[in-house]
C-alpha cells in the first residue's frame, strides 16, 4: 500500500487522466463509472462535431492527424482542439513530456496497479520506431491502468455474487462493459452489488460514480 501511494503520489495528474478517460460499465444491463468533470468545457465553435466522442487526443498518444481522420474534421482544426485541451489543462503536456523521459531512462511505463509495459522502440535508431515507442509510453499507463481496474473489478464481482449466493453470474467483458446475467428476483440486489463494487474498486482522487441499467436485453439495459 505504501509503494501504490508513492506511486499515487508521484503521479496524481496521471491519475485525473485515468478518472477522466476511464469507462467501467457494470452490467445487469450496463453501468458506466464517469467522473464529475466537464472535459469539454474547452470547444471552440468551429468544433461543435467532436462533442459526444472520445477524447483520445495526445494524452492517448493520439496527435493531430489521427484526430482529424477519426472526426472527419481539417487538420488544422484537429490541431487547433489539441493546442486549445493542452492549454487549458497544462499539467497534462507535462505528465506527457516527463512519461517519456522516463520511459527512456528505465525502459518501460508502469500502470497504476505496479503492471511494467517494456517499450524496445524507444532505443531503435529508426525514428518511426521511436515515435511509436513514445506514442505507447503515453498510452499504457492510462490505458492500461484502465484494464487493470475493471480486471480487479471483474474479479470483485464475481466474488461477491458467489459469496452472496445470488442467482447471477458475469458471462463476458466487452472493451468498457461487463455483462451480467442475472435472475429477475434478485437483479436489484445485483445492480447495487455492482454499482457499490464499481465505484470502490480502487481509490481515486477523483471519485468514480456508477451508473447500472438493467433490462431484459442488453440492447435494453443501455
Amino acid at each position: 500500500m505504501v509503494k501504490v501511494g508513492k506511486w499515487i503520489a508521484k503521479h496524481k495528474y496521471l491519475i485525473i487522466l485515468i478518472s477522466i478517460l476511464l469507462m467501467i460499465p457494470s452490467v445487469i444491463g450496463m453501468a458506466k463509472t464517469r467522473v464529475n468533470y466537464d472535459i469539454l468545457s474547452y470547444l471552440p465553435d468551429t468544433l461543435e462535431t467532436i462533442k459526444g466522442q472520445d477524447i483520445m487526443v495526445d494524452e492517448y498518444g493520439m496527435g493531430a492527424f489521427s484526430l482529424s481522420g477519426d472526426l472527419h474534421i481539417s487538420l488544422a482544426a484537429a490541431k487547433e482542439y489539441i493546442e486549445g485541451y493542452m492549454k487549458n489543462y497544462p499539467m497534462v503536456e507535462k505528465y506527457l513530456s516527463d512519461i517519456v523521459k522516463e520511459a527512456k531512462k528505465d525502459g518501460y511505463v508502469t500502470t497504476l496497479l505496479g503492471r511494467r509495459r517494456y517499450i524496445r522502440e524507444l532505443s531503435s535508431n529508426k525514428k518511426s520506431e521511436v515515435a511509436f515507442g513514445e506514442r505507447v509510453a503515453m498510452n499504457s499507463p492510462i490505458q492500461g491502468s484502465a484494464a487493470d481496474i475493471i480486471k480487479l473489478a471483474m474479479v470483485n464481482v464475481s466474488k461477491k455474487i458467489k459469496e452472496y449466493g445470488y442467482n447471477a453470474r458475469l458471462i463476458m467483458q466487452v472493451h468498457d462493459e461487463l455483462i451480467i446475467e442475472s435472475h429477475k428476483n434478485c437483479a436489484t440486489e445485483v445492480s447495487e452489488l455492482l454499482k457499490t463494487e464499481m465505484e470502490n474498486v480502487i481509490t481515486l482522487p477523483v471519485k468514480l460514480t456508477a451508473e447500472v441499467g438493467t433490462g431484459e436485453t442488453w440492447f435494453d439495459a443501455k
